[in-house]
């Protein structure tokens, strides 16, 4: 039996991270891969049946390619969220990682170009769910979403590059940190970033600047960062912006970073989670149910609200947070008295 990878669209991201692990790990594996996607030296070549060019031509070639090559008897894993434009031989396997393809979720923070492909991809995807003979997701709130969107059962099997370490191979002395927390991901509208920044602010305000790491800059989220930059010299903010970082940089970055914070507002899976995790790192994320499928935060919060993310730092850091006093009926009264005094 052979297992046919179709990634023509996977080259960033978790998906890219997910996908590179699976190149690496097994031999009787082939794959249809985006041409943008960096193979590392540990992927051999050999494995790689077609590199689809990131056009409309290159994705309908790949399908070809796909059509072309599988076997009866192959498991077609079906990388990209997408099922197969046509029948394919082999047993289909649709390996579902895009919580923005299921409506009714809003897409209007995007591009118009981006909104005008997960339409389009939104219907390819209702289309054909009904062809293939599996669907796999990576938690039990995606399979949920699942069977509610598409009245489709969705096997959980969740994978990770790497195994969690024990608890006497993490590092005994405590490890100098150059961030405070640090926030892995992408530019995209459901990762939250404004509301994240303005929690930022919020605690500058009772002289609280935590360091916080991004993994953006002004080349990949330009809009963000022109909105950023001036609030963070406003309020001395203690911002790095630091753009795209390689795999390898990313395993320095958590282990120079004191906790993960993570207020995105929804994902499939979210990788960074049990990256740090698997590090034994101290994580704060929201009270969500894609989080409790996978980790244990020791503190949560509200996305969307930058004062509920705030006040997670706040007792993360064991900060005691100021209260609105309640008052007796009298003390009310005796307050009404004193806002009437001319």
């Amino acid at each position: 039996m052979t297992i046919v990878v179709h990634a023509p669209n996977v080259h960033q991201g978790g998906g890219r991270t997910l996908l590179l692990a699976l190149l690496e790990g097994a031999a009787d594996l082939r794959a249809i891969v985006d041409q943008r996607l960096q193979l590392p030296a540990t992927v051999s070549e050999a494995v790689l049946l077609y590199r689809a060019p990131p056009t409309l031509v290159g994705r309908l070639r790949a399908e070809l390619a796909l059509a072309h090559h599988a076997k009866h008897g192959d498991v077609i894993l079906c990388f990209g969220n997408l099922p197969p434009l046509r029948g394919v031989k082999g047993k289909v396997v649709l390996f579902l990682q895009n919580r923005y393809l299921f409506n009714p979720r809003s897409t209007s923070a995007f591009p118009w170009r981006v909104r005008l492909r997960l339409a389009v991809e939104r219907c390819w995807l209702r289309a054909r769910i009904g062809t293939v003979d599996k669907v796999v997701v990576q938690s039990s709130s995606m399979a949920r979403e699942v069977r509610d969107q598409f009245r489709v059962e969705a096997t959980v099997l969740p994978f990770f590059p790497a195994q969690p370490l024990n608890e006497e191979d993490r590092e005994c002395s405590p490890p100098e940190f150059d961030y405070d927390f640090l926030y892995v991901a992408s530019p995209d509208p459901h990762k939250n970033h404004r509301a994240l920044i303005e929690a930022w602010v919020l605690l500058s305000q009772i002289e609280c600047r935590p360091s916080l790491a991004l993994t953006v800059d002004s080349a990949s989220a330009p809009e963000l960062t022109r909105w950023l930059k001036p609030l963070i010299q406003k309020n001395s903010l203690r911002i790095a912006l630091l753009g795209r970082v390689s795999p390898q940089q990313i395993d320095v970055l958590y282990a120079k970073s004191r906790a993960l914070i993570y207020p995105s507002e929804f994902e499939s899976f979210g990788l960074p989670l049990l990256e740090a995790a698997s590090l034994g790192m101290p994580i704060l994320a929201g009270e969500l149910d894609y989080v409790r499928d996978i980790v244990e935060p020791v503190q949560t919060f509200d996305p969307t609200s930058p004062i509920s993310i705030s006040r997670a730092v706040e007792r993360y850091l064991d900060i005691g947070s100021s209260k609105t006093p309640v008052l007796t009926p009298a003390q009310f009264l005796d307050g009404l008295k004193t806002l009437a005094q001319p």
